[in-house]
């Protein structure tokens, strides 16, 4: 029986032990706070989209952690704007308080986005609307990221200001950067010329064609009564080039090539007609009279033949015949 007693005793120890030192699991449960997060403040010249989209983000993973209760912003804006309140407008600690006893929350988040060279920071905080005291601050930041990468900041963020472990991550290769585009200045003597790049109308000269990706490209410049223009350049990333067309009048290049008119062929040199004497026909007959007196003798002679011509295109002939008759 004593032996009960003593086991009885020390069975009641250990669970006054245990209830005092450990509480119940139950006991140990936190019950999850009911907050309401206003939406980031977002630097000027980062993307308006992203402060709808990471806000409601946070809102979805701080209610993922199961350690809070989030008003949901349609119905948060149905409040403030039932009570003639600008959201808009509420920038400052102690109007987030204010807000946040309009809603009858017990803590309020708000937080902003920033960018410091190429590296964005998201950094939100924790305000206890009855002491208006900033219970938590969390944050967290991407180098040489995307936009579109900060999704997962967000989520780490949110994690690290409900006290949820969070593993450490390696930083995210920067992403490869699209080259820059390039640009031509275009300008023509005279002006108001048509101009064509790779095809493409691109308006009158003078004109910059901007956003070009670097590559080859045909310039064509064209106007009436012009001969066309055409250049071809290469544009590298972030170029800057210029195309100076100069162009020339059809007409004065049609006259410029046309050839040199050939030098007349000289005259032909016609000799002067020789003028048949009569001399020989004279010869010719007293040879054949002397021959047939002779009988068949042969004449030794000699011949001597002038010729003269007269002033009204006439001429005569002198025939001397000398030598031995047989």
């Amino acid at each position: 029986m004593v032996e009960i007693r003593k086991a009885m005793a020390l069975l009641t120890a250990f669970f006054f032990l245990v209830t005092v030192i450990n509480p119940p699991l139950y006991a140990q449960t936190e019950k999850p706070k009911f907050i309401a997060v206003l939406d980031l403040e977002v630097a000027k010249g980062l993307p308006a989209e992203a402060k709808v989209t990471l806000s409601d983000l946070l809102r979805e993973q701080l209610v993922n952690t199961g350690r809070f209760r989030v008003v949901d912003r349609n119905n948060m804006d149905k409040v403030l704007k039932e009570q003639g309140f600008q959201l808009s407008d509420c920038t400052s600690k102690e109007c987030a308080v204010q807000v946040g006893r309009m809603l009858g929350v017990e803590k309020m988040v708000t937080g902003n986005l920033t960018k410091l060279g190429q590296t964005y920071i998201i950094s939100v905080q924790m305000t206890n609307v009855e002491t208006g005291e900033i219970e938590q601050m969390a944050s967290d930041r991407c180098a040489s990221c995307e936009v579109d990468q900060l999704l997962d900041t967000i989520v780490t963020v949110a994690n690290k200001l409900a006290g949820v472990p969070v593993a450490e991550r390696e930083p995210a290769p920067p992403r490869p950067r699209a080259p820059e585009p390039g640009k031509i200045s275009i300008t023509s003597q005279p002006s108001k010329a048509r101009i064509l790049v790779n095809g493409q109308d691109q308006g009158t000269t003078p004109n910059l064609i901007t956003g070009l990706k670097p590559g080859a490209y045909e310039v064509r410049v064209q106007k009436q009564g012009f001969l066309e223009f055409v250049q071809r350049v290469n544009v590298d990333p972030g170029a800057s080039l210029s195309v100076d067309a100069n162009m020339v009048a059809a007409q004065a290049a049609v006259i410029s090539k046309a050839p040199p008119a050939a030098a007349p062929e000289p005259a032909p040199q016609v000799a002067p007609a020789k003028k048949k004497s009569k001399a020989g026909l004279v010869v010719l007959i007293v040879l054949l009279s002397v021959a047939v007196a002779g009988g068949g003798g042969y004449l030794a002679y000699s011949l001597t033949s002038t010729s003269t011509s007269t002033p009204n295109g006439g001429g005569g002939a002198t025939v001397s015949i000398s030598g031995p008759l047989p």
